[in-house]
């Protein structure tokens, strides 16, 4: 006894036949020119489903039988000009939304450092008008309102 499948069973491990590598393999239906032609005159009907009384009925030709059918026309010469409009792809950058808002908050930081030095300047004069501890204690509450009112009508703010 033998103990190779092949030589126990040799009808089950046939080579395929080898094909010829220059021709586009086509489907069944589409092999001559006149049933290419012949279905080409059917087409912008038989590839949309349809409703008849209320109901949809699927098309004649399913996507795979079209995309064979536009395969087989174009390998006879025959003009195809079926194709539908693809959507256009979303152009959406990938990442984090810290690395998308990047250069909006970089701009806002700018913005602020240029007003910076103004923004300085006015801290600085309101603490100039802002008692200090010592004048707190030794002067009176009206003594301190009269002070800020000088400063701020002398210009000092």
């Amino acid at each position: 006894p033998t103990s190779r499948i092949a030589d126990r069973h040799p009808t089950r491990f046939v080579a395929p036949a080898r094909r010829d590598r220059g021709r586009v393999p086509m489907s069944s239906m589409f092999k001559t020119l006149t049933a290419v032609q012949k279905a080409l005159g059917a087409l912008p009907v038989a590839m949309t489903p349809s409703r008849v009384n209320g109901k949809w009925h699927a098309p004649e030709f399913s996507r795979r039988k079209v995309a064979e059918l536009r395969k087989a026309a174009l390998s006879f010469d025959l003009d195809w000009v079926h194709d539908t409009a693809r959507k256009p792809v979303r152009e959406r950058m990938k990442g984090h939304k810290h690395d998308r808002d990047r250069p909006i908050r970089e701009a806002k930081v700018a913005a602020a450092l240029k007003k910076q030095p103004e923004l300085v300047a006015a801290y600085r004069a309101k603490m100039k008008i802002k008692p200090t501890t010592l004048e707190k204690l030794t002067m009176s509450t009206a003594e301190l309102v009269l002070k800020r009112r000088l400063a701020v009508t002398s210009g000092k703010k």
